[in-house]
């Protein structure tokens, strides 16, 4: 289905019965409003000829009534048009959100982090004005269309068809005058809050070296350039918007007068009393309320197509196809004996996509239970892949992956993972306290796990000694702590899962002598009963003599054997 409007609809369709009671509420609203009109005109213009009161009774009653129920139709509609509203949105978010957790990490890659909050932010709340701004005052709109120009029928044919015609120029020939002068600014604007938003995350994530390198002022001018755009298509928008409510209000003018001349004739002919002139007269005035949303719904609906066509673009992307097994797929397990390898890879291949160069070539790797390794390489030699291998988030193009005894293929993902503790070469650390960024790994973690962990890590005395202890904030990525004592953290939050199998990834990139023989102290105190596994650009300086050692080439499918 690659109609993203016609996605909205399906999705919001699950609420087409309130939404038809809002419309049906913001048809009563404006309603009242004609009624009103029209009632108190007439009452003005018959208690001018001096009738008795008798006469005027009903039309007396019918004016308190048109306005009290104006403000309970009108409070009515706006609560329930917003309960709508607050309900497609969270159904939004749920269809985005479901759609989205199968693709990551793999498939979202090619988003920047800027880029992808905006679509998970600003566009889903984009969508969030899809029936309160595009489809409620369309059909509100449609609705004291049909009965007014009935209405205005019975007092006479002409009246219904200049009053209808009035009706159709207002609500169709202004929408599309305004689709003319507005075309691509909604959709621009959308684009360039997104931008905006990459931009800004970027400038705040990397000020710091962007001021290193002297790149900040260009940043910042990037930055001024898109604001500058924004701002000026805003302003064009919001002028065009006004010219065509202002088109709206000219129209409403234009209807008053043709009505008027039809209703004066109708007079001359005497086929209308003149008591009713007033109230046609000002019931199109009152009418007329429906068509000035309109103009907006146009701008509304360009931004919510282009907010919807970004988001297609991520839910469009399929999860990688599961590789098809013969029987059933069955769940890791211990190896079925000792000499069993905890991880194992045979010819494998793999590329990220059929045209690209493959990134592992006729791989193999066999690490045994409890065992120690080194994987070593230059950058695009496949040791963050072979993670993604490891734990489904990719699938190899020929050979097969082993873990704990079993085909990966014939696992389901969250038992994979389940098994498999990784610490990613970039940490994720918020401005939360310590316990709390610990607790990621493990929610109901207790403190003493917590602390055993950290001492494991060396960590313990240096938080403890902290004025707040392990309630310390960490600062937003951690920056109130050191290179080595994030990646300590980040081990010790790993450990806290106690998974039979470990992998880290770069533990020991971008760190000083003396960092690195912490965090690599930390690593050998790991427990002897778990596998571990280091990827690395270098081996570490000292304490690898036990270790078994991966070297893998740049050279795609110019691997070495494992030796000891």
């Amino acid at each position: 289905m690659n109609n993203p409007l016609k996605r909205l609809l399906i999705q919001a369709l699950r609420y087409k019965w309130w939404m038809l009671l809002a419309a049906l509420l913001g048809f009563l609203t404006i309603g009242s409003a004609v009624g009103l009109m029209m009632t108190s005109a007439w009452l003005i213009s018959r208690a001018a000829l001096h009738p008795s009161m008798a006469e005027l009774q009903v039309a007396i009653v019918g004016v308190r009534f048109f306005g009290v129920s104006r403000a309970v139709f009108r409070y009515l509609e706006r609560l329930v048009a917003h309960s709508v509203t607050l309900r497609l949105l969270a159904q939004f978010r749920v269809w985005f959100f479901a759609a989205l957790e199968p693709l990551a990490p793999s498939q979202l890659s090619f988003l920047r982090s800027g880029d992808l909050l905006s679509r998970v932010t600003a566009d889903v709340e984009t969508l969030q004005n899809f029936y309160i701004r595009v489809l409620a005052p369309p059909l509100v709109a449609l609705l004291v269309t049909l009965s007014l120009a009935a209405l205005y029928g019975n007092f006479g044919i002409n009246l219904g068809w200049t009053l209808l015609l009035c009706m159709l120029l207002a609500g169709f020939g202004v929408p599309i005058l305004t689709i003319q002068m507005t075309r691509r600014i909604g959709g621009r604007r959308v684009e360039l809050e997104s931008q905006l938003s990459t931009q800004v995350l970027d400038g705040v994530q990397g000020l710091a070296d962007l001021t290193v390198f002297g790149r900040a002022p260009d940043h910042f001018n990037r930055l001024a350039a898109l604001h500058d755009e924004f701002l000026a298509l805003t302003k064009k928008q919001k002028q065009i918007l006004s010219f065509q409510e202002n088109l709206v209000s000219l129209l409403m003018n234009a209807a008053v007068v043709a009505v008027f001349m039809t209703a004066a004739a109708y007079m001359e002919q005497g086929l209308l009393p003149g008591v009713y002139l007033a109230l046609l007269v000002l019931g199109v005035m009152a009418a007329f309320e429906a068509f000035i949303p309109l103009p907006g719904t146009v701008l509304q609906l360009q931004e919510i197509e282009c907010a919807a066509k970004r988001i297609a673009e991520i839910i469009d992307r399929h999860p990688l196809p599961i590789k098809e097994v013969r029987g059933a797929p069955r769940p890791l397990h211990d190896g079925d004996s000792p000499s069993t390898p905890d991880i194992g890879l045979s010819n494998v291949t793999f590329a990220y996509a059929p045209q690209d160069p493959p990134v592992l070539k006729d791989f193999s790797l066999a690490i045994p239970r409890h065992g120690r390794a080194i994987i070593t390489g230059p950058s695009g030699s496949g040791k963050s892949t072979l993670i993604n291998l490891l734990l489904k988030f990719n699938q190899a193009d020929q050979g097969e992956v082993m873990v704990q005894g079993r085909p990966v293929a014939q696992c389901d993902s969250d038992v994979v993972v389940l098994r498999l503790g990784v610490a990613p070469q970039r940490l994720f650390f918020f401005s939360d306290s310590i316990r709390e960024n610990l607790r990621l790994a493990k929610a109901e973690a207790r403190l003493e796990e917590i602390e055993q962990v950290c001492q494991m890590m060396g960590m313990h005395d240096a938080i403890t000694a902290l004025p707040l202890g392990y309630e310390t904030r960490m600062g937003e990525w951690g920056v109130q702590f050191s290179g080595g004592e994030l990646r300590r953290l980040a081990i010790a939050r790993t450990l806290l899962q106690d998974k039979p199998i470990y992998l880290f990834d770069e533990p020991i990139a971008h760190l000083d002598a003396a960092q690195e023989a912490m965090v690599w102290e930390a690593l050998l105190r790991l427990p002897a009963d778990k596998t571990v596994v280091v990827l690395s650009h270098r081996l570490p300086r000292t304490g690898i003599e036990q270790w078994q050692v991966q070297q893998m080439e740049a050279l795609m499918g110019e691997n070495r054997e494992a030796s000891d």
